[in-house]
């Protein structure tokens, strides 16, 4: 028996040592938070709680953390995923302000930078006609799937915000988050 006093805090911990252990044996952790867990009422709380304000690179790489959302993008690296973002230097927001450069580090300067560079080989800086970028081309072979998978998954968090803005009825909320589930989690 193991007791603490938040068990939330802990239950992480004790799954490592007990699903590590030399010699397995079942256990069960009781007064765990639903919450806390990898299913898929968890991932869908994560998806509804994700903001434009809160929209960083670690927001939107810990909804991988939840295997059904992996599973429905077919993303199995998670590590691969983060260096990607760690290579196109995202870092925050959709798209960010060219006043204050903050575009540089968002999601779509980054997703562009990425998909440009699976197309493209070489150093040279590219123009679209909206932005001046290096491409990243450091991807090949099979991640070149990875790393659409992992694009198609990060413009769909990017949808899903663009989607959720305005007034809603109570009835169109509940279609919208059926949307989600069936969009994130199929």
């Amino acid at each position: 028996v193991v007791m603490v006093s938040d068990i939330d805090l802990y239950a992480s911990y004790i799954k490592a040592v007990f699903d590590n252990a030399p010699d397995k044996f079942p256990y069960t952790i009781a007064d765990e938070s639903y919450q806390n867990e990898d299913n898929v009422f968890s991932a869908l709380i994560e998806i509804l709680m994700l903001n434009r304000r809160q929209f960083t690179s670690e927001k939107v790489l810990s909804l991988l953390d939840f295997s059904a959302i992996r599973k429905e993008f077919g993303i199995k690296d998670t590590a691969f995923a983060r260096n990607l973002v760690r290579a196109a230097n995202i870092r925050l927001g959709i798209a960010g302000e060219k006043e204050n450069e903050s575009n540089f580090v968002s999601w779509k300067y980054g997703l562009k930078r990425i998909m440009y560079g699976l197309c493209m080989s070489g150093e040279t800086e590219f123009d679209d006609g909206e932005d001046q970028f290096f491409p990243i081309d450091t991807v090949e072979g099979y991640d070149i799937m990875s790393a659409t998978s992992f694009v198609a998954f990060a413009e769909r968090v990017i949808d899903h915000l663009e989607r959720r803005k305005g007034k809603r009825k109570v009835s169109e909320w509940m279609n919208f988050i059926w949307d989600t589930i069936e969009s994130f989690i199929g």
